[in-house]
């Protein structure tokens, strides 16, 4: 499989991991960090991206190692505050993935 593949793969992956309990007294480290182990076994985090548009939900994979990148098109939240690894837009995302894979 080439590695763009593995990329997409990871993404989805992860992206699906993202689904996480809402219960109010749950932080998000620990809505991911749970989804992730209970979906992801097998996947390292650092092999994996976490793609999304909201700058808390989203971006709170960076906690566990996942690399993050935020997309500013239809933005929910503060990108300054994310912490996200990247922050571009749509089409910046598709020229990184295009130079990295």
């Amino acid at each position: 499989m080439s590695s763009f593949w593995n990329l997409l793969t990871n993404v989805l992956v992860a992206m699906a991991c993202m689904q996480a309990d809402t219960s109010p007294d749950s932080s998000n480290l620990v809505k991911f960090r749970r989804e992730y182990e209970t979906f992801c076994q097998g996947i390292d985090p650092a092999q994996a991206v976490v793609v999304g548009n909201d700058s808390t939900e989203d971006m709170s994979a960076r906690l566990i190692g996942v690399e993050t990148h935020l997309v500013t098109d239809y933005l929910i939240g503060d990108a300054a505050s994310s912490g996200a690894d990247h922050v571009l837009d749509a089409l910046g995302f598709e020229r990184w993935v295009l130079a990295n894979y």
